[in-house]
């Protein structure tokens, strides 16, 4: 039986060896290339400046975020 520690760092790496690799159910968000500067209130409340190209996206609580394009 695994026995893993209250606080993340005092992982150590023996520990990490004896767990099974895992894959993470991809989410889905949405997302839109904004083709001119744009401005995003964020969930902390002040604005974000996106460019041109940049992507305006929508995550699963339907907070806004801004994602570079490259």
């Amino acid at each position: 039986m695994l026995i893993f520690p209250e606080r993340f760092e005092d992982l150590d790496q023996p520990t990490w060896d004896a767990v099974a690799p895992c894959r993470k159910k991809p989410i889905i968000i949405h997302a839109a290339q904004i083709d001119e500067p744009f401005r995003v209130k964020t969930l902390e409340g002040d604005y974000k400046q996106g460019k041109a190209g940049d992507y305006l996206m929508c995550g699963i609580d339907n907070e806004l975020y801004i994602c570079d394009r490259e």
